[in-house]
């Protein structure tokens, strides 16, 4: 059941119609951003793995590996922002239906 479904009349059905939209878009948002986390971590374990190559590409290598640590860095922020958001959003709904 969803929340406009159980509505008591606390809050307006524009209201909760809202807040679920944006639950639902912070959801895919999170999903997108998990993947995207996920497919740098296979790449910095990649360059990890291809770590072991004659010394005048490791300077190359480790370059990449600093810009994957960068990547991983800002997902797992930017994974974490849309965690709490996404909280706080649920929270929010919850105290308008209640």
């Amino acid at each position: 059941m969803t929340y406009s479904q159980r509505l008591s009349g606390g809050a307006s059905l524009s209201e909760v119609l809202y807040l679920e939209q944006q639950i639902d878009q912070r959801k895919e948002e999170h999903v997108v951003a998990v993947e995207k986390l996920k497919r740098y971590e296979q790449e910095w374990t990649q360059a990890q793995i291809n770590s072991e190559i004659p010394e005048t590409e490791a300077v190359a290598e480790n370059g990449q590996t600093k810009v994957l640590q960068k990547k991983i860095a800002d997902a797992k922020e930017h994974v974490n922002m849309l965690s709490t958001r996404l909280e706080e959003l649920e929270n929010t709904l919850d105290e308008l239906v209640d």
